[in-house]
């Protein structure tokens, strides 16, 4: 523990698991009052898609978060692993380099993002069932009010 101000960044993925370590850091944020602490945002990890970033930018919407970056899965980041390098060095002017310095860029401006708010345990089963119907109908192929597949 330390008396020094801190800023909270929380990294999440789109699975449910994730999702809930996110909500339960907003809900413990909360909790603190942001006494010595300041929220400087959410950064969504390992993306693989519009639909997965769909899903992590409407929980992010749910709670009101900052949403600092979007981190796409890449692998170059494997490549710079391979050699021991980072992904900087690997490949500097790549987009998810551009990304990684946009993340630095939010944090060594010290830019307070507006507090969340948690999603209570009803809010949350709300949010999660949706998203589950969501997923159940693109995998079956559900077609409602005459639309078309």
């Amino acid at each position: 523990r330390t008396d020094d101000p801190w800023r909270l960044f929380v990294v999440t993925s789109a699975d449910i698991a994730s999702i809930h370590t996110l909500n339960g850091f907003i809900a413990r944020f909360n909790e603190l009052g942001g006494e010595k602490g300041r929220f400087g945002g959410v950064n969504a990890n390992k993306l693989s898609g519009p639909f997965f970033e769909s899903v992590t930018g409407d929980f992010i919407r749910e709670t009101g978060a900052h949403l600092v970056a979007n981190i796409p899965r890449s692998m170059m980041v494997s490549v710079g692993e391979f050699c021991t390098l980072p992904l900087v060095h690997v490949a500097p002017r790549g987009h998810v380099t551009a990304v990684y310095r946009k993340i630095a860029r939010a944090v060594a401006e010290g830019k307070d993002a507006r507090v969340p708010r948690h999603l209570d345990d009803g809010a949350l089963a709300v949010w999660s069932r949706r998203w589950r119907e969501i997923i159940d109908e693109l995998e079956n192929g559900i077609v409602r009010d005459g639309a078309a597949i």
